[in-house]
């Protein structure tokens, strides 16, 4: 039996490989921050360098990590902070505990991305 002829190709790397080193990479330069809003305990992200702060809201029930990518198009131009939002019943709730995570990060100004409900959120 023959055996089949081997290609001399290049086989590229498969892209969901690429995607998991690279949010390895940002899990270890960005570690999670963590605060009690009431009885919720909330998570979240921070990185950056710049003078403005940018608040990244995610959909339904976001995680923080979710924005990686993002993390990179922004720390050069703004401080970011990125919520994972805990089991919380009211939107009231969610707010304050923004409220609590930008206070505790001493941000006076911030710009809002908010994707599907962290677009209602941050309305």
């Amino acid at each position: 039996m023959r055996e089949p002829a081997r290609r001399n190709r290049r086989i590229e790397e498969r892209p969901d490989r690429t995607l998991a080193r690279e949010l390895a990479g940002f899990r270890s330069t960005h570690q999670k921050k963590h605060l009690y809003s009431g009885l919720a305990r909330w998570d979240y992200l921070v990185g950056g360098r710049g003078e403005r702060t940018l608040l990244l809201l995610g959909a339904g029930t976001a995680v923080a990590e979710s924005w990686f990518k993002q993390f990179s198009d922004f720390e050069q131009d703004y401080r970011i902070i990125a919520p994972d939002y805990p089991a919380e019943t009211t939107i009231h709730a969610l707010v304050d505990g923004l409220l609590k995570i930008l206070a505790e990060e001493k941000t006076a100004a911030v710009t809002i991305l908010g994707a599907s409900f962290g677009g209602m959120l941050a309305q």
